[in-house]
């Protein structure tokens, strides 16, 4: 089933709504990291990254535990999202009933290398395709305006449940700015000749 409210999504979502990546790299391109403050690894960042996550994903499903109100709201978040990739065309009921069956498919014994990757290659593109209808899908303005009140109310339900949730959120949105620094300057050595 195509879910829209998966716990890591919404998190993440709240962290791009927050402005976390529109804010840019932490570091600017060509710094070097002082000797007061070295610059973690990338593996480091994303271990760093992925447990400040499961903090505020288990903050989050407490909040939506208790107050119910919020499930409510984010079911119908997901159908408006849902309504307005349909409106564009899009089918992602059909299209994430073809990506179970291709899960299905995969895993079953006597699959050749040839249709291993066949399958692999029909899935990205049908969670490309999903991915672009939802992207255009949270360009509605409904969908916007449901969005940001989601979220402000979620948030309100998530620092009543844990005081250190606005801090949780700050240090991922800086260990993802450090991230894309990190990215930024990989990129740049790489077109170095």
């Amino acid at each position: 089933m195509f879910k829209f409210a998966k716990t890591t999504l919404l998190v993440s979502a709240l962290v791009i709504s927050s402005g976390a990546l529109a804010a840019g790299p932490a570091v600017a391109p060509g710094a070097t990291p002082s000797p007061n403050h070295p610059q973690a690894t990338p593996a480091e960042l994303q271990l760093q990254a992925r447990t400040l996550q499961q903090k505020l994903a288990t903050i989050q499903k407490s909040a939506l535990a208790t107050h119910p109100k919020l499930a409510e709201q984010r079911k119908a978040l997901g159908k408006l999202i849902v309504d307005a990739m349909k409106d564009q065309g899009a089918t992602p009921k059909k299209d994430s009933d073809r990506l179970d069956e291709l899960k299905n498919q995969i895993n079953k014994p006597g699959v050749t290398q040839k249709e291993r990757t066949d399958i692999i290659q029909e899935a990205r593109g049908i969670q490309q395709r999903l991915r672009q209808a939802q992207q255009k899908a949270m360009q509605n303005q409904d969908v916007q305006k449901a969005r940001k009140q989601y979220t402000q109310d979620l948030m309100v339900a998530m620092k009543a449940e844990n005081a250190d949730t606005e801090k949780l959120f700050q240090n991922l949105q800086r260990v993802i700015q450090q991230l894309r620094a990190q990215q930024i300057l990989q990129q740049q050595a790489q077109q170095k000749p």
